[in-house]
C-alpha cells in the first residue's frame, strides 16, 4: 500500500470510528431513557417527570441526529471556460499534473480564500472548485499555481470525500449539544465532541501540510511560501478593504473598480507596515491548538523547506492576466455573492472621485448638523481641549461619554470633530486626501493632519500645538466662531450623500 493510500486509510477509520461512536453514545442514551421508562410500566411504579424527561431526551437527540438535506447555494460566480481560457487551461494542467478529472464547476468568490468540495451522490459527486476574487488580483501566476496543486492535493487525497462526513457529525454534535444545553446527560456529548475536534482537526491539519508538500513539488517551494504568507495576509486585508473602502460607497450608491482599489489599498506604505508587523505575529505562532483546523504558518513553511530551493523561481507576473479582470465581471460577481443587494443599480465610480462625490459631502452634512452644537468654539483652542477636555465635554455632553477612559474619550472626540474639521479647512482650500489604505487627510506643511486622530496625535506629539495653530490660521478658520463656520458649509448635492468616514 503506497504511502498516500494509507494516510487517507487511516484518516477514513478515524473519521468513521469517530461518527459510529457519536450514533452508538446517542442511540446508547435513547435506548437507556426507552428502557427506564419500560421498567416504570413493568414495575407498576410510573414517576411522570421522569417519563417526560425520557421523552424530552429522546426527542431532542433523534431531532439533532437525523440527517439535514442542505439547499445548495452558488458560493460565487460561475465561471465559463470559453469566457475565461487562460484561466482553465491553468486548472486543466494542474489537473493533469495530479492525475484528477477536472472539476465541474469552477467558482468566483469574493472571499481572499481558494477551496475544493463535491456535492451530490456519492459515485456521481460533482468537483467544485472556488477561487477568491482577491487572491487572483494579487499573487503572482507562479503563487496561484501553487494555490491550484494545494488545493488539487485535496482531491487526490480524498479530502473531498472524506471532510462532508466529518462535517456533518459536527454539525450533528452541535445541535445535540444546543438540544440538550442544561440538560443532565449534557457534559457526555460535550466530552465527546472535545474529543472528537481534537482528533478532526488534527486530521485536517495534516491534510494541509500533504497538501502544501504535493504543491511545493508540482509549483516550486519558493512560489508555495510565497503565496502563503501573502495569503495569510491578504484574508483580513480584504475584510479591512471592504468594509472601511468599498462599502461607504456602496452604501451612497456607487461601485468602485475593486482590484484597482485593493490594489492600491495592498499597495499603500501604511497598510504595507501593518501587513509586514502582522506576519511578523503570525509567524511566531509555532504550534497549533485543537481548536485550529490549519497548521501555523511557520510550521507550514517548514514542513516545505526542502522544496524551496527546487522548483520554478516565482515571477511577478500578475495572475489577474488569466482572468480578464474588468468592470462587468466584478459587477456581476457582487451580484452573484450578495443577489439581493441591488447591484445592478450601482454608479460607477472612480476612486479618485470619491472624495468630492461622496466623503466631502457626507463631512459637510455633518458639520452643518452639529454647527449648533459647537458654536461660540474656536479651532485654536483645540490643543487646549486635549489638556482639559472638561469645558469642551460640558459642552458636548449629548455626545461624549465622559467617563471614558481617557485613549478612548479622545478616540470619540475624534470621530466627533473629525468631519467638521476636515469639512471647515477644504472649505478655506485646504487640500483633504483620500487614498485607499488609509484615513482621510488634509496635507499641511508639516506632512498629514489626521483629522479624525487630532485628538490622539497632540496627545502622543506626533502633532505639535504650534504646527496646528499654524494650519488654522493659514486657511484663516483659527478665530471664527465655528458654529458660523459650519453653519456656512455647502449644501450637499442629491446624489452620493454619505454621512462621514472614521477611518480607513
Amino acid at each position: 500500500m503506497s504511502e498516500g493510500n494509507s494516510s487517507l486509510t487511516w484518516r477514513a477509520l478515524a473519521a468513521f470510528g469517530l461518527w459510529l461512536g457519536f450514533y452508538a453514545l446517542a442511540l446508547g442514551i435513547i435506548a437507556a431513557m426507552v428502557a427506564l421508562t419500560w421498567m416504570q410500566f413493568a414495575i407498576g411504579r410510573v414517576h411522570p417527570y421522569l417519563v417526560i424527561i425520557s421523552a424530552m431526551i429522546v426527542f431532542f437527540i433523534v431531532a439533532a441526529i437525523l440527517p439535514r438535506r442542505e439547499r445548495f447555494e452558488a458560493p460565487g460566480l460561475l465561471l465559463a471556460p470559453e469566457e475565461h481560457p487562460d484561466l482553465f487551461k491553468e486548472i486543466e494542467t494542474i489537473a493533469q499534473a495530479t492525475r484528477q478529472p477536472m472539476p465541474r464547476e469552477v467558482y468566483l468568490i469574493h472571499e481572499a480564500n481558494a477551496w475544493v468540495a463535491e456535492r451530490g451522490r456519492l459515485g456521481n459527486a460533482r468537483r467544485m472548485l472556488a477561487l477568491g476574487y482577491p487572491l487572483l488580483s494579487q499573487l503572482t501566476q507562479n503563487e496561484m499555481r501553487a494555490v491550484l496543486a494545494h488545493e488539487f492535493g485535496h482531491y487526490a487525497a480524498g479530502d473531498t470525500w472524506l471532510t462532508p462526513w466529518i462535517y456533518h457529525t459536527r454539525q450533528a454534535l452541535s445541535r445535540t449539544l444546543d438540544n440538550l444545553s442544561g440538560n443532565v446527560l449534557d457534559f457526555l456529548f460535550a466530552g465527546y465532541a472535545r474529543l472528537f475536534l481534537r482528533v478532526t482537526n488534527a486530521i485536517s491539519r495534516q491534510q494541509e501540510l500533504d497538501a502544501d508538500a504535493l504543491a511545493a513539488r508540482l509549483a516550486g517551494g519558493e512560489s508555495l511560501v510565497s503565496g502563503l504568507k501573502k495569503i495569510a495576509t491578504l484574508a483580513p486585508g480584504h475584510d479591512h478593504f471592504w468594509h472601511t473602502e468599498v462599502v461607504p460607497l456602496l452604501d451612497s450608491g456607487y461601485l468602485p473598480p475593486l482590484a484597482a482599489g485593493f490594489g492600491a489599498f495592498c499597495g499603500n506604505p501604511f497598510i504595507q507596515k501593518i501587513v509586514r508587523d502582522a506576519l511578523a505575529d503570525e509567524l511566531r505562532q509555532t504550534e497549533a491548538v485543537d481548536l485550529d483546523t490549519h497548521p501555523p504558518l511557520s510550521e507550514r513553511i517548514r514542513n516545505v523547506h526542502a522544496f524551496v530551493s527546487s522548483g520554478p523561481r516565482n515571477r511577478p507576473d500578475p495572475a489577474s492576466a488569466w482572468l480578464g479582470i474588468s468592470p462587468e465581471l466584478e459587477r456581476r460577481l457582487l451580484g452573484a455573492a450578495f443577489p439581493a443587494a441591488g447591484v445592478e443599480a450601482l454608479r460607477d465610480i472612480a476612486w479618485t472621485e470619491a472624495l468630492e462625490r461622496v466623503y466631502l459631502p457626507g463631512y459637510n452634512r455633518t458639520a452643518r448638523e452639529h454647527a449648533s452644537d459647537v458654536a461660540g468654539l474656536r479651532l485654536a483652542d483645540l490643543p487646549s481641549w486635549v489638556i482639559d477636555p472638561f469645558p469642551l465635554l460640558e459642552k458636548l455632553e449629548e455626545y461624549v461619554d465622559p467617563d471614558l477612559p481617557r485613549p478612548e474619550l479622545l478616540n470619540q472626540l475624534g470621530a466627533m470633530f473629525g468631519p467638521i474639521i476636515t469639512a471647515v479647512l477644504a472649505a478655506r482650500g485646504a487640500e483633504v486626501v483620500c487614498e485607499p489604505g488609509e484615513p482621510v487627510y488634509v496635507r499641511a506643511p508639516f506632512g498629514k493632519l489626521r483629522a479624525f486622530w487630532v485628538f490622539g496625535d497632540l496627545e502622543t506629539g506626533e502633532l505639535k500645538p504650534e504646527q496646528w495653530r499654524e494650519l488654522v490660521s493659514t486657511h484663516g478658520v483659527a478665530d471664527e466662531d465655528l458654529g458660523d463656520l459650519c453653519a456656512a458649509l455647502p449644501e450637499a448635492p442629491a446624489e452620493g450623500d454619505h454621512d462621514a468616514r472614521v477611518d480607513a
